[in-house]
């Protein structure tokens, strides 16, 4: 009997996270169709990298994301077949420290975003998620080394 309630529990925290993952994935791509239009998402991993500027580790992984996005933009990828598209939501709402340190680390591929603008999302506490063209999860708080060599490992010969 603990077994079969341990198996729905299971089960039902599955769905829930796979709920709000699909939720947060289609906010992202709204939220840059709206604000970019001009982007193509179609068949693209959406990478996603949540930052602030007193988190040193958060900063680096926008470095290694402005990396594997300059790089893989337009790759063949699997799981997005035309490249990759990285967008930053900034903890701080971008104030002007934020902007400052966006320019001064070089960040010019990458989209960003303040964090109110997906308060409608349900996000926890997430560090950096990257999704495949269909919204499912293919990496999620990934260390900034770990970025790029896993990028790297979708390419398709």
């Amino acid at each position: 009997m603990k077994y079969i309630v341990f198996s729905f529990a299971l089960l039902f925290l599955s769905n829930s996270i796979r709920s709000q993952n699909e939720q947060l994935f289609k906010g992202l791509k709204q939220t840059l169709q709206t604000r970019h239009p001009e982007v193509q998402l179609e068949d693209k991993l959406i990478a996603v990298n949540f930052w602030s500027v007193s988190d040193e580790s958060s900063r680096k992984a926008n470095a290694s994301f402005e990396k594997a996005c300059s790089t893989y933009s337009v790759a063949k990828l699997k799981g997005g077949k035309k490249g990759l598209v990285v967008i930053l939501i900034n903890k701080d709402d971008l104030d002007d420290l934020s902007v400052i340190s966006l320019n001064k680390e070089g960040i010019t591929c990458c989209y960003s975003f303040k964090l109110s603008d997906l308060q409608k999302q349900s996000l926890g506490e997430p560090g950096n998620l990257v999704f495949n063209a269909n919204g499912d999860l293919l990496f999620s708080n990934l260390n900034p080394e770990q970025i790029f060599p896993s990028i790297h490992s979708l390419i398709t010969r």
